[in-house]
């Protein structure tokens, strides 16, 4: 009796812990300008049937529609999209908010908590660590480095022109991969030229499957 009185008082705790944060959300909502949204999925009605390039237009719609701040229900998760370049300033200019996004999660089990997944103090001592590191200064010694590989990437492409689909992502990771090697190896990889079956597919591949496993455990697959 006293354990299940135990899990009762417990499930009665969580249920007004949740149901207070999504209130809180559900009134600061209120003051920004947005679509309407449907009970439990919000506005992912947006998004259904259409494929991921699409979805820039979408929101470039809503934005024009909207204005420089709305609000975006995507289930029962509140997202503020933000255009106006003066309030993105003050935003990233602020220690305050220094909380990944939850999606940062997925990540966890590849990069642990590196400089790109971790957060608050942690985060905010990190970088602060490198900062130096990217100086004008130091970054102007590269630019031979950036020119040659761009420079790479571009005649790529354009041997790609005539294709209908082009996975874009795709050559810029690598090219980006080139640039990390150039400088931090001092050796010309080539990974563009290398492509099939080589390291960044190999990369490719280890990611993909990594997401693939940890949506599986977060959906209790």
């Amino acid at each position: 009796m006293l354990v299940e009185f135990g899990i009762i008082f417990l499930t009665l705790i969580l249920t007004h812990f949740l149901l207070r944060k999504f209130v809180r959300r559900l009134i600061l909502a209120q003051s920004f300008p947005g679509p309407p949204a449907l009970p439990f999925i919000g506005n992912a009605h947006l998004f259904f049937g259409k494929p991921p390039e699409q979805y820039i237009l979408t929101f470039e719609e809503i934005v024009k529609k909207y204005g420089n701040i709305i609000r975006i229900w995507l289930g029962p998760e509140l997202n503020l999209l933000v255009s106006d370049p003066s309030f993105i300033e003050t935003i990233l200019g602020t220690n305050l908010l220094m909380d990944k996004a939850g999606e940062y999660q997925v990540l966890d089990p590849w990069l642990k908590e590196g400089l790109l997944v971790s957060s608050g103090e942690k985060w905010f001592k990190r970088r602060k660590i490198i900062t130096p590191a990217f100086h004008f200064k130091i970054l102007e010694q590269f630019l031979e480095i950036f020119d040659a590989q761009s420079s790479s990437l571009v005649r790529i492409l354009n041997d790609l022109k005539d294709k209908d689909n082009v996975v874009l992502h795709e050559y810029v990771g690598m090219c980006a991969l080139d640039i990390l090697c150039d400088i931090g190896l001092k050796k010309v990889v080539s990974v563009n030229t290398l492509f099939k079956g080589n390291y960044y597919q190999i990369l490719h591949f280890s990611y993909v499957n990594l997401c693939i496993e940890v949506v599986c455990k977060i959906g209790g697959c």
